[in-house]
This record gives structure tokens, sequence and C-alpha cells, in this order.
């Protein structure tokens, strides 16, 4: 592998951490500056949601629905370098806090990405949940100031 294909592939992969990061963080510009300008991003929940602006990303990630709080972990993740750009396949874990459950997801995203303005970014991405199962949540165990 040539320097230049493993730095692309760090790029992309760095952006993905930065997605889960923002995500988590509910940080929707962030969320957002991992997209191009023109993007489409399906989410294969019930029911299907399409995204495809800066404002549908603003409503999913800081809209007034919230889970408490989340961890999205990037698992494993190939990424294909292509003449027009790249495709990738991503594996992560969701665990998220809402309404007093705790949610556990396994989830997929395929994805192309375009570089633009001399940074990688997503022009296409499906999610789709893989499989999942939900606990009641507790409260941590948090240590006393003594």
């Amino acid at each position: 592998m040539e320097l230049a294909e493993s730095l692309a592939r760090h790029e992309i992969r760095t952006v993905a951490e930065r997605y889960f990061f923002g995500v988590d963080t509910r940080d929707v510009a962030m969320v957002a500056s991992c997209f191009a300008d023109v993007f489409r991003f399906e989410l294969r929940l019930d029911p299907t949601r399409v995204l495809t602006t800066a404002e549908g990303i603003r409503e999913l990630i800081g809209g007034p629905v919230q889970p408490e709080a989340s961890n999205h972990s990037l698992g494993n993740m190939l990424i294909e370098l292509t003449p027009d750009g790249a495709t990738s396949t991503l594996h992560a874990v969701a665990d998220v806090s809402i309404g007093g459950k705790i949610l556990v997801r396994g989830l997929r995203y395929t994805d192309r990405w375009i570089r633009q303005r001399g940074a990688w970014r997503i022009a296409d991405r499906l999610h789709q949940p893989r499989w999942q199962f939900e606990t009641t949540a507790i409260a941590p165990r948090v240590a006393q100031a003594g």
C-alpha cells in the first residue's frame, strides 16, 4: 500500500470517528461537517428517513426528542479507494440511554466518499440497524468525596 492510500484511509476513518463524536456530544456543526455539500443520508429506521440538508441533520441530532446519553463505538471499517473517491462499510455499536432504558444496537454504515475543499466528506450514507437489545437503565455508582 502506498503512503497516499494509507493517508486517505486514515483521513476517512478520522471523519467517521468525528461523526460519532459529534453525534454523542450533540454537536450539529461537527456532524454536518462530515457530509458533502450535496449528500444523501438514508436511515433505515421505522419509518425510513432520508436526509439531504443540514437542516435535516440539525433535526436529527439537535431536535427536541433526544436520548439522555449515547456512545457510538466504531468497530471495523473496510475502505476501498476508487477513481472517483472512496467507498466504505463500517460496523459500530451504539449504546443509547433513553426513557429509563438502555438500547444497544449493532449498526452498519455503507458510505460513498468524495474529496471536497481538500477534505474527505460523505456523499451517500446508508445507516442500517443489524441487531439490538434493551435493558433497564440504572444510576452509575460514583465514588463519594471523603
